[in-house]
């Protein structure tokens, strides 16, 4: 019975608050901000994809992409390698902020510039 009403909760919980709207709304900026990231690296970033907030980085190297998992951990964003490592997946939470995008876009700029102009 506690699982069970625990569960409810969590459902009525999304259906109050919306959060399938609110996640396709807030996942469709977070996509645009990434494709912008993209558009600022191509030699690095070589595709944009997911659904929602469940997105990834596609990168040019295993290594490059597992690098950038360090150096934005040291700069306060988990995130975690997919696939066989070139891609870098992102499932915020439903109730991110579009402020909190913006802080993990321009935290991945920067480890992108950093990272790119010590390899070249």
């Amino acid at each position: 019975p506690l699982g069970c009403a625990a569960a409810l909760a969590a459902i009525a919980e999304m259906e109050d608050n919306d959060l399938p709207t609110r996640a396709r709304i807030t996942g469709d900026y977070f996509k645009a901000k990434l494709l912008e990231l993209q558009a600022r690296h191509p030699e690095a970033i070589i595709e944009v994809r997911g659904r929602g907030l469940m997105l990834g980085l596609r990168f040019a190297s295993r290594t490059l992409a597992l690098s950038l998992v360090t150096d934005l951990l040291k700069r306060g964003l988990i995130v975690l390698p997919a696939g066989p490592g070139d891609i870098l997946e992102f499932t915020p939470p439903l109730i991110i902020e579009t402020a909190q995008i913006d802080f993990a876009v321009q935290q991945m700029d920067s480890a992108l510039s950093a990272t790119c102009s010590s390899q070249a």
